[in-house]
């Protein structure tokens, strides 16, 4: 699943608050698809390792194992010196979309913004935000998507705080339960 990158790069890049992680294990770590995790160990970008399923054969996806550096835990695939994504022409879905989500609260699902992100602090109330938010409700409403959410629930999760909800996504309520 492809998406238009929404924050400009220029942006990501002068922020610190990315890939970084007061836990080990949180919701907010990157989720790979399964599809991604196998194109990047078969490529070699990521070994399986990485992964909380080290076996990319079982057909899930799986986050991606933080590891701790200078008291915080972060992605294996960032380097903090640099603030740069080792594999950002590869990151996958999740970070793609960024900073925005796909949130379940009971047995709905929805489009939602983590309001912590600096460039939405900025932009919130824009015309570029509301043709964003709009392109990313029919993306979500489109057959492939909703075949890949069925066929990967994970992709919807519970997230406990700083989420803002934008849009009930109703085709793909039936897609998480």
């Amino acid at each position: 699943m492809k998406v238009k990158q929404f924050v400009p790069e220029k942006e990501c890049l002068s922020c610190h608050g990315c890939c970084r992680y007061s836990q080990k294990q949180t919701v907010w770590a990157p989720l790979f698809l399964f599809d991604e995790i196998v194109e990047l160990t078969a490529k070699n970008i990521v070994p399986c390792s990485l992964f909380t399923h080290a076996d990319a054969r079982c057909g899930e996806a799986a986050r991606i194992n933080l590891v701790e550096a200078g008291g915080q835990f972060i992605c294996p695939c960032f380097d903090p010196e640099a603030n740069k994504c080792k594999i950002y022409a590869h990151r996958p879905f999740d970070c793609l979309l960024y900073p925005f989500l796909l949130a379940r609260k009971g047995d709905q699902a929805y489009l939602a913004v983590d309001e912590n992100c600096p460039y939405i602090k900025k932009i919130s109330s824009t015309q570029g935000m509301l043709d964003y938010v709009q392109y990313l409700v029919e993306f979500f409403s489109s057959g492939d998507i909703i075949k890949a959410v069925k066929d990967d629930p994970r992709i919807v999760q519970e997230y406990p705080h700083g989420v803002k909800i934008l849009a009930l996504l109703p085709k793909l309520t039936g897609s998480i339960m």
